[in-house]
């Protein structure tokens, strides 16, 4: 409970060494502790440990955790511990940082965990949280997030995904986001993408897309 962090940081070292709280407790400091650091030293434990109970945790923080470190830890810890594959709470979890979280590392690191899905990895909930984002989220990166992360879930994407990826390429005035979403319709494939693609190369004018 000390208010100096040095003094937090020495304390948490020797408890490591020590061989540190039980279990229960680290879930406790992640959970009520006032002082980010420690939440992030508990993470740290608990990573180690896996299990369900771990990753419900760690969801929970990459939900909530006022602190963007605790909650950039939380979402590397999820990754160590099977990632959006984790379960449909964790895919959900990191479906809703990369479209609302205020950090741009924590967003980064949800765009690495849903990266590595493969479609048949990937439900229904991921996929419209992904549309979702791709559609509405305020952050730009989010979007083109988005729309590299529906490539590459061939066809499990679905045909809404497809169409969110047209208005993308059609309307969207960030051409970077419409060169994503070129891409992720090229991995797509079907008549709908081809053409749409066409469309574009006659009537984009933008030297990226």
């Amino acid at each position: 409970t000390s208010k100096y962090a040095d003094a937090r940081k020495a304390a948490f070292r020797v408890l490591v060494q020590l061989g540190g709280p039980e279990a229960d407790q680290w879930f406790t400091v992640l959970k009520a502790c006032e002082y980010a650091d420690m939440r992030v030293g508990a993470v740290r434990e608990l990573v180690q440990l896996g299990g369900p109970k771990v990753i419900q945790a760690l969801v929970k923080a990459l939900k909530a955790d006022q602190s963007h470190t605790v909650r950039l830890m939380a979402a590397r810890a999820l990754e160590q511990n099977g990632g959006a594959a984790a379960g449909p709470k964790a895919e959900a979890a990191f479906v809703t940082a990369l479209k609302t979280d205020e950090c741009y590392q924590v967003r980064r690191a949800a765009d690495t965990a849903l990266g590595q899905l493969g479609g048949a990895s990937a439900g229904p909930e991921i996929i419209q949280g992904l549309i979702a984002a791709l559609k509405a989220s305020v952050y730009k990166d989010a979007r083109r997030s988005a729309a590299r992360s529906l490539g590459k879930l061939g066809d499990a994407a679905g045909p809404q995904a497809v169409a969110a990826l047209v208005v993308a390429l059609k309307a969207n005035e960030d051409h970077y986001l419409r060169w994503d979403a070129a891409e992720a319709l090229g991995q797509l494939g079907g008549p709908e993408a081809v053409q749409a693609l066409v469309a574009a190369l006659k009537t984009d004018n933008n030297e990226f897309v």
